[in-house]
C-alpha cells in the first residue's frame, strides 16, 4: 500500500501502484457531462465504475420524497462496486458534477481483479473505510452545528481532489446544503463566515480551500 488513507485517494491511495494502474486500464473507457447520471436507485448492477478524473455525487430518495446526498466521490473512487458483486439494485443514484472520465467494468472483470491476494486486503480497508465515513456522517447530522458539519465536508472533499494546498470543491449550495442536512439558508451564512475568516474563497458552484489547518479548526464541535 501507499501508505495512504481511503479519504485522501480512494482505493488509488491504498492500492500498490502497479495494481492500481491495472485497474485503470480494465474494462471500457467511458466519459460523462456534468449533469449526467451513471445510475439510478433501484436499478439493478451489474457493473462498477473506477473513476480517474473528475467527481460525482451519491444521493438517495428518501420515502418522504427528498432527496439526501450522501456523500461525493472523485478520480481513484469506484462506485457501484457492491451492486456489482452481489447483483442486488441499486442503493442511491450517481450523478456527474464536474466532467468525468472513468472506466466501466463488469461485475466478473471486478470480482477476478479483487481477488488477487496483492488487491483484496485493500479492496477490503477501503469498502470498511466508506462504512466507517457512513457511520460518522450520521454521527455529525445529529451532533454538530451547522458551521462544523459544512467545514468537515469540505475538508473531506478537498482532500479527495488531491494533496493541492488549493483544493477545489464542486458543489452548489443545494448540494452542499443536502450533504450537511442543513437549509440552503444556514449554508449561506457559514460559508460567508468561513470565507470572511480567510479560510476559502467562492465562485459558482465552486469553493477554493486556502487554508485547510484553519478549517479544520472550524471542523470541531
Amino acid at each position: 500500500m501507499r501508505g495512504e488513507s481511503a479519504g485522501e485517494r480512494g482505493l488509488a491511495g491504498l492500492l500498490p501502484a502497479a495494481q492500481w494502474s491495472a485497474l485503470a486500464r480494465l474494462g471500457v473507457g467511458v466519459s460523462f457531462r456534468q449533469g449526467q447520471i451513471f445510475f439510478q436507485q433501484g436499478e439493478s448492477g451489474r457493473h462498477a465504475y473506477v473513476l480517474l478524473r473528475g467527481a460525482v455525487k451519491i444521493q438517495r430518495s428518501e420515502p418522504t420524497g427528498g432527496q439526501t446526498i450522501l456523500t461525493v466521490r472523485a478520480g481513484g473512487d469506484v462506485i457501484g462496486e457492491l451492486a456489482a458483486l452481489d447483483g442486488q439494485p441499486r442503493s442511491a443514484t450517481v450523478t456527474a458534477i464536474s466532467a468525468v472520465t472513468a472506466r466501466l467494468l463488469t461485475g466478473e472483470q471486478l470480482r477476478r481483479f479483487t481477488a488477487d491476494p496483492a488487491v483484496s486486503a485493500s479492496f477490503l480497508h477501503y469498502t470498511m473505510a466508506r462504512v466507517r465515513e457512513s457511520a460518522e456522517l450520521r454521527g455529525e447530522l445529529a451532533l454538530l452545528p451547522v458551521r462544523s458539519r459544512l467545514a468537515r465536508a469540505l475538508l473531506r472533499l478537498g482532500a479527495g481532489n488531491g494533496p493541492g494546498d488549493r483544493p477545489e470543491v464542486q458543489l452548489s449550495q443545494q448540494d452542499l446544503a443536502q450533504l450537511v442536512g442543513a437549509s440552503r439558508n444556514a449554508v449561506v451564512v457559514a460559508l460567508a463566515e468561513l470565507r470572511t475568516a480567510g479560510l476559502l474563497t467562492t465562485h459558482r458552484k465552486t469553493i477554493i480551500i486556502r487554508d485547510r489547518s484553519g478549517l479544520a479548526g472550524y471542523a470541531q464541535p
